[in-house]
C-alpha cells in the first residue's frame, strides 16, 4: 500500500513539477508592466518576508495541489457542465512593485462562476444576470479562488498579502494607499479577516497598510487560520449588499461625492491605457486551416487586414510550397500542423487535438479563427481549454454530415462541443445557419452571421471578354473527388465530345490522396483525346480566361463555392447543381443553367443549351454573372465582418 501511495505521490510531484517549469516559462507572457502610472516609493523587506515567505508560500501550494486534487477536478467538472468552457477565468490585477515603483500586472485564475451569456451587439449581460446560484455558493465558500494557488506557483501572488484589486482600482488610489503593492499580493489578508466585502474601501485599504508596516510568520499564519474560518464556517462579507460583484474603488468614490465626473473619466481612460499597453504587445490572431491554397487563395485578404492594423498572424496548415510567399512577411508565423482531413482515425485527431493545443500555449493568441470541419472542431475545443476565445467558419458541412447516419450524429455532437462558447459563428449559406440552428449545433448564447461564402476578390479577378477561336472549353476546377463530381464530369465530356468535337474539357485541381485511382483514369481520357488534365495550378486566371463556362458537377456539402465565383467575376458562364452552396451564386437562365445533382441527362442538356448560344448570349450571361458577385460575393464584405468580430474579442 504505501509503495503505492509513494507512485502516486512521485506522479503528482513529477506533475507539479512540469506545470511550475511551464508557469515560469511563460510568465513574461502573462506579466507586464504598468508603464502609465506615476512611479511610487519602493519599501525595504525584510529577511522573513525576502526569503523565507516563497519558501512557505511553495510549499503550502503544492501540498495544497496534491492534497486538493479530487477536489479540483470535481468543481472543474461542476463548471464545465453547469457554466461551460472555459473553466477557468482569467483577469488583469495589480501586483508587486518593481524597482522603479511601477506595479506589476499579471493574470490572476480563478474557477468561472457566470455565464458568458451576450447581448444582441456580443456585449456581456450585466454581472446579476450572468451569476448563477451555482456561482454564488462558489464564491460563498471561496472555491473560486482555488486556482490561484497557480499564481503562487508562478511568484505572482503569496499565500498572505494585500488582496489583489482591479486595474481600474489602481488608478483610482492614492500614492500612500498603492503602498500596499509594496508587498506581494495574497490570497488573503487583514482586510479580509476583518469583514472582507463587507466594510468600505478605506477600511480594507487601511488594513492592508496596517500589513506592510511589520510582515511577519506569526501574522501570517494568524490571517490564514482566520481565514479559513472566517471563509469557510461564518461566510461573512462575500458581496456588498445588493449587488453580485464587489463595487469598484472608482464608482465608489463617484457614489460617495469624493471625486467629480471629470475625474472619474481621466482615471478610467488611465486604466484603459495600462491595459491596452498590454493589448499592443499580444494582439496575436490565430488562423488553423486545413490546406495551403485556403490560406492564399480564401484568406489573404483577411491576413493583410489583420497586418495593416497593427496585429501578428499565426497561421496554423499543414506544410505547402505555396506558404512560402507568407513566411518573410515579419508579423507572420507559420506552424506545420498535419491534418488527416478526410480520415475518421479517432488517434489521429486526438493527435491534432493535443497538436492545436501545444500551438496555442506556445503562441498565446487573443482569437482563434478556424475554417473547415476539423479545425473548427479539435481547434475550438482546443481553444476553449487554453481560455481563448475562437470565431468560427462553417465553409459547409460536409459529405459526413450531409449522408445521415452514425457518422452525422457523431459530427453533430462533436459542432455542439466545439461551438458552445463560440464568440462568432459565420456561415456561407442559409440553408447550413438552418440546419446548425434546427440540431441545435450552436447554442443560445452564440452570435451568428451568414456571410457571403469566403467572397471574391473582384480586383484580382475581373471582367474579361474571351478571345474568339473555334473552340468551346469547359472547366472543371476542383479537387478531384467523387464527392465533388468528377464522375458525373468524365461522363458527360464522353457524350457530349461524340456529337461536337470542338469542345474541350479540362480538369484543373489535385486528385485527393484518399481517391488516388482518378490518376490513371485521367490519363487514359487524356490519351483518347476526352480531356485536358491541368493538374494543380497556382493560379487558375489564365485557364478561366481562356474558357467559356465551368461546369461544377458538386454534390458535396459546399459552403459557397469559391471557384463559382471566381468565374462569374472574370464574365465566364456557370453550369452547376441545385446544391446549397452552388445555386447562390447563380441565377439560373440568366448568369447559367443549374440543374439537379447527379443527373447526368440533365446536365448533358444543359450543355447542350450553352452550346446552342451565340457568343453575344454566351458574352451576355457573363456580364449578368459579373454584376451578380459585385453586389452580392465582394470579398471586401467578409473581411470588414471579420475584423469587426475580431476587435470584438480582444
Amino acid at each position: 500500500m504505501f509503495k503505492d501511495i509513494g507512485i502516486v505521490i512521485g506522479i503528482l510531484v513529477i506533475m507539479i513539477t512540469i506545470i511550475v517549469y511551464i508557469m515560469r516559462k511563460n510568465i513574461e507572457k502573462i506579466r507586464y508592466k504598468a508603464v502609465h502610472i506615476e512611479p511610487i516609493q519602493t519599501r525595504e523587506m525584510g529577511f522573513y518576508e525576502k526569503y523565507i515567505k516563497r519558501v512557505i508560500d511553495v510549499t503550502c501550494a503544492v501540498m495544497a495541489i496534491i492534497c486538493l486534487s479530487p477536489l479540483y477536478l470535481v468543481i472543474a467538472m461542476l463548471v464545465w457542465i453547469k457554466l461551460g468552457s472555459p473553466i477557468l477565468f482569467t483577469q488583469n490585477r495589480p501586483g508587486l512593485i518593481t524597482e522603479d515603483g511601477r506595479e506589476t500586472i499579471f493574470k490572476m485564475y480563478k474557477f468561472r462562476t457566470m455565464t458568458n451569456e451576450r447581448d444582441e451587439n456580443g456585449d456581456f449581460l450585466p454581472d446579476e444576470m450572468r451569476l448563477t446560484k451555482f456561482g454564488v455558493w462558489l464564491r460563498r465558500t471561496s472555491l473560486d479562488e482555488l486556482p490561484e494557488v497557480f499564481n503562487i506557483l508562478n511568484n505572482t501572488l503569496s499565500l498572505v498579502g494585500p488582496r489583489p484589486q482591479l486595474v481600474r482600482d489602481l488608478t483610482f488610489m492614492t500614492k500612500e494607499q498603492r503602498m500596499r503593492h509594496t508587498a506581494k499580493p495574497g490570497l488573503s489578508g487583514l482586510a479580509q479577516i476583518n469583514g472582507r466585502n463587507a466594510i468600505s474601501w478605506e477600511e480594507k485599504l487601511n488594513w492592508d497598510l496596517k500589513y506592510i508596516q511589520k510582515v511577519s510568520f506569526v501574522e501570517d499564519i494568524q490571517i490564514i487560520l482566520k481565514t479559513v474560518m472566517t471563509a469557510l464556517i461564518k461566510q461573512e462579507g462575500i458581496t456588498e449588499e445588493n449587488m453580485a460583484t464587489t463595487e469598484d474603488l472608482g464608482d465608489y468614490l463617484l457614489r460617495s461625492k469624493k471625486i467629480d465626473s471629470e475625474f472619474y473619466l481621466k482615471k478610467q481612460k488611465e486604466a484603459k491605457m495600462i491595459i491596452e499597453d498590454r493589448d499592443e504587445l499580444k494582439k496575436t490572431i490565430a488562423l488553423l486551416n486545413c490546406h495551403e491554397d485556403d490560406v492564399i487563395c480564401f484568406r489573404k485578404e483577411i491576413i493583410e487586414a489583420l497586418i495593416d492594423r497593427g496585429y501578428n498572424v499565426v497561421i496554423s496548415c499543414p506544410e505547402g510550397r505555396r506558404l512560402n510567399e507568407l513566411r518573410n512577411i515579419s508579423n507572420i508565423r507559420i506552424e506545420n500542423i498535419r491534418i488527416d482531413r478526410r480520415g475518421t482515425n479517432p488517434i489521429h485527431d486526438l493527435k491534432l487535438l493535443f497538436d492545436y493545443i501545444a500551438f496555442m500555449k506556445k503562441y498565446n493568441p487573443d482569437v482563434v479563427c478556424t475554417f473547415t470541419i476539423k479545425p473548427n472542431i479539435y481547434g475550438s475545443i482546443a481553444a476553449d481549454i487554453c481560455g481563448i476565445p475562437h470565431i468560427n467558419n462553417i465553409t459547409g458541412l460536409g459529405s459526413g454530415f450531409i449522408n445521415g447516419g452514425r457518422v452525422q450524429k457523431i459530427v453533430q455532437i462533436l459542432y455542439r462541443i466545439a461551438l458552445r462558447n463560440s464568440r462568432k459563428v459565420f456561415f456561407q449559406n442559409n440553408e447550413n445557419m438552418k440546419t446548425a440552428i434546427d440540431s441545435k449545433m450552436i447554442s443560445k448564447n452564440s452570435l451568428y452571421e451568414c456571410i457571403p461564402g469566403s467572397g471574391v476578390n473582384l480586383e484580382r479577378f475581373h471582367y474579361v471578354e474571351k478571345e474568339k477561336n473555334d473552340y468551346i472549353t469547359f472547366n472543371y476546377i476542383g479537387r478531384v473527388l467523387k464527392e465533388k463530381g468528377i464522375d458525373d464530369y468524365i461522363n458527360v465530356a464522353n457524350i457530349i465530345k461524340q456529337r461536337y468535337p470542338n469542345v474541350l474539357f479540362n480538369v484543373i485541381g489535385f486528385v485527393e490522396p484518399t481517391e488516388i485511382y482518378y490518376k490513371q483514369i485521367l490519363k487514359k481520357l487524356e490519351e483518347k483525346g476526352i480531356i485536358h488534365y491541368c493538374g494543380s495550378v497556382d493560379d487558375v486566371r489564365p485557364y478561366i480566361i481562356n474558357s467559356d463556362a465551368i461546369i461544377h458537377p458538386s454534390s458535396y456539402g459546399e459552403g459557397i463555392s469559391n471557384v463559382l465565383l471566381e468565374t462569374a467575376a472574370s464574365g465566364r458562364v456557370i453550369i452547376t447543381t441545385n446544391i446549397s452552396g452552388c445555386r447562390e451564386v447563380v441565377d439560373d437562365g440568366k448568369s447559367g443553367f443549374v440543374y439537379q445533382a447527379k443527373n447526368i441527362h440533365e446536365l448533358e442538356k444543359k450543355i447542350e443549351k450553352f452550346i446552342a448560344l451565340t457568343p453575344t448570349e454566351r458574352k451576355s450571361m457573363g456580364k449578368v454573372g459579373r454584376k451578380k458577385v459585385e453586389k452580392e460575393f465582394n470579398r471586401q464584405v467578409v473581411v470588414e465582418s471579420y475584423i469587426r468580430s475580431i476587435e470584438k474579442c480582444i
